[in-house]
């Protein structure tokens, strides 16, 4: 699933040739709504995917608790628009296990591991 900006700069590239049509972000968003197409939220909201709210709620940590982990390659998320927020999937306590020593301190794995189990 791509954003509105991503969509926009693949058909430029496939398609525009002229600055005068060149396609932005916004007119794909409009283009959405007008047609009732459902953007990259929804589409992973229908997928189970969390918000960083929800899913620090349930595991127990912070937002920027969240973000390391994603950097750091412990949970997996997916951009939903252009301003770079995400929707994180479901972590499985066993990939969690296997990333325990990633650099991320042992209490915070530890606990995000219990809350994982009992979600």
């Amino acid at each position: 699933t791509k954003t509105d900006r991503e969509i926009a700069e693949k058909l430029n590239e496939r398609y525009g040739n002229s600055r005068v049509n060149t396609l932005t972000s916004y007119s794909i968003y409009r283009m959405r709504r007008k047609y009732d197409i459902p953007g990259p939220y929804k589409h992973f909201r229908k997928m189970g995917f969390l918000t960083s709210g929800e899913l620090a709620n349930h595991l127990g940590v912070d937002k920027i608790t969240l973000r390391k982990l994603w950097k750091a390659g412990v949970l997996k998320a997916h951009r939903y628009n252009d301003r770079n927020e995400l929707l994180y999937e479901i972590p499985n306590s066993d990939v969690l296990i296997k990333y325990q020593k990633k650099g991320i301190s042992l209490s915070i794995m530890n606990k995000v591991i219990k809350n994982t189990r009992e979600m």
